[in-house]
């Protein structure tokens, strides 16, 4: 998709429209392609895109964060005529679940 509405603001976008340009066009060589695409851009060429634009800052993945569930079961024993249970679960969303059911085990054990 080759459309003038939206232009790209990086270099990896550049390189996509470029890549539509060539595929649209099957007679260009992919320098062309990117030359092409650049001058949309309202860049001179692409060497001087490719200078102003950079690859823009670096971006470090976060740390995946892990799903903790902690679960437990239970029985009512007090009231002999009425005896329930049940289980209970309970899932831990701070990216320091881990720590926090490591911390209660240890002061279990």
């Amino acid at each position: 998709m080759t459309s003038n509405s939206v232009l790209p603001s990086t270099l990896d976008g550049l390189k996509r429209l470029a890549k539509g340009i060539e595929r649209a066009d099957s007679t260009l060589t992919h320098l062309q392609a990117l030359e092409r695409a650049a001058v949309r851009c309202g860049y001179n060429n692409f060497t001087e895109a490719r200078r102003r634009m950079g690859r823009g800052p670096a971006v470090v993945p976060a740390a995946p964060l892990l799903d903790v569930y902690l679960t437990a079961y239970w029985r009512e024993q007090r009231v002999p005529e009425n005896r329930t249970s049940g289980r209970e679960t309970m899932q831990l969303e701070d990216e320091f679940g881990v720590l926090i059911v490591c911390a209660m085990a240890k002061r279990t054990a």
